[in-house]
């Protein structure tokens, strides 16, 4: 298992009176393990989305179902040894009598929580995404309610659509093969940014959009190379 990450505990004041604030953040959950409680199709779509980001998946089943490979599924009764070693649990859907016991032994041990729908006792949220390669847009609307951050990622995914694919990851390369020049180059952050502004000012996505990828990357490296030698020039 990985270095271990920062835990959740909560009060029972806390739990009852202090609203949440949440904190965006992306972790990196390879190897981690999570459990994920309850029966349904949405169930298989969240233990897809654990399992695409490395974690390893144990699936506590409300009700008989079929799970994606490599996912273990345990049966109720529940047991709080279940939890153990769980670094994250999500609840889709649970009697509430489960659900305050799963959240009142995740409170206690300081595993971190996510509550579908209604959101109650999380100290983690699930949004929804949008994602395109290495970008990752991230929907979530507090109590405003499941329906809302959906109709915004549909949005979200026809804004920034499949063409992002390929565009993405031509910044990506630009930047693994540049940065190190940059670095050695003596370039602040400042000057950098200023740098992958006028890239990103460049018409590159739409190169790309039109399949014109060589030309895209010619582009901008012939941009990215003369202003290393602008700078090696003062």
């Amino acid at each position: 298992m990985s270095d271990p990450m920062p835990t959740c505990r909560r009060t029972a004041g806390e739990q009852t009176h202090t609203p949440p604030v949440f904190f965006p953040l992306l972790l990196d959950f390879r190897g981690e393990h999570c459990l994920v409680v309850g029966h349904s199709q949405e169930v298989c779509e969240t233990v897809s989305r654990l399992q695409a980001a490395g974690a390893h998946v144990n699936v506590l089943a409300t009700a008989p179902c079929r799970m994606p490979h490599g996912v273990e599924v345990v049966s109720l009764p529940f047991l709080p040894d279940v939890i153990n070693g769980m670094r994250l649990v999500v609840i889709v859907d649970a009697p509430p009598t489960l659900r305050a016991e799963i959240a009142a032994l995740c409170h206690q041990r300081g595993t971190w929580l996510s509550v579908l729908h209604t959101k109650t006792d999380s100290t983690a949220l699930l949004p929804e995404v949008v994602q395109r390669d290495g970008l990752i847009l991230a929907v979530c609307s507090g109590e405003a309610g499941p329906a809302l951050e959906a109709r915004i990622s549909r949005q979200l995914a026809v804004r920034y659509g499949d063409a992002y694919t390929p565009y993405i990851a031509l910044l990506r390369r630009l930047r693994h093969s540049w940065e190190p020049r940059a670095d050695a180059a003596g370039l602040s952050h400042a000057d950098r940014r200023r740098v992958w502004e006028m890239v990103l000012e460049m018409p590159l996505f739409e190169l790309v959009s039109d399949g014109d990828t060589d030309e895209a990357e010619w582009l901008a490296r012939t941009v990215l190379d003369q202003q290393l030698q602008e700078h090696a020039a003062r």
